[in-house]
């Protein structure tokens, strides 16, 4: 069985649930069950009889088919460049300045060198990001739809 949601109910005050058994003789993870009874015992929980669900749909408000019935989640204002980032926008412009058509920028790992490229090309009509691994462009897609969202 698993649940691994990551929604707001989920990392404050909802019950999420994973279980992974690799042995079929080992009994341990039967524990689980008695954790799962313990909120099936709870009486906020009700059975789900053919009469509760008649009186759910009785009351029930059909969203309308443009509507997901769950409030719209204000979108997040694009990130910001940290203060390395800024460094290293402000040296690329400058050499830009001097008529220089190409950069080179070097960061550790972990400074957001990706986030960088995405600032660094809000003027530019069209990026071309390469990488070597699927899962970089993937993140990178990500980075560039945060930094440009109407790109």
């Amino acid at each position: 069985m698993g649940s691994s949601n990551l929604s707001k109910s989920a990392l404050t005050d909802g019950v999420e649930w994973n279980l992974r058994q690799f042995d079929r003789h080992d009994t341990a993870p039967l524990a689980a069950c008695a954790g799962f009874e313990a909120l099936l015992a709870r009486p906020e929980v009700t059975d789900l009889t053919p009469d509760w669900i008649d009186t759910y749909e009785a009351r029930r408000i059909v969203p309308r088919p443009d509507q997901s019935g769950a409030p719209e989640e204000p979108t997040e204002p694009p990130p910001e460049p940290h203060e390395v980032q800024r460094e290293a926008l402000a040296a690329l412009r400058a050499t830009r300045d001097k008529g220089y058509g190409a950069g080179l920028v070097v960061l550790a790992t972990g400074l957001g060198k990706t986030y960088l490229a995405a600032f660094d090309s809000l003027d530019a009509r069209r990026v071309l990001f390469v990488a070597h691994r699927e899962e970089i462009l993937t993140q990178a897609m990500a980075a560039f739809r945060a930094v440009r969202p109407q790109a």
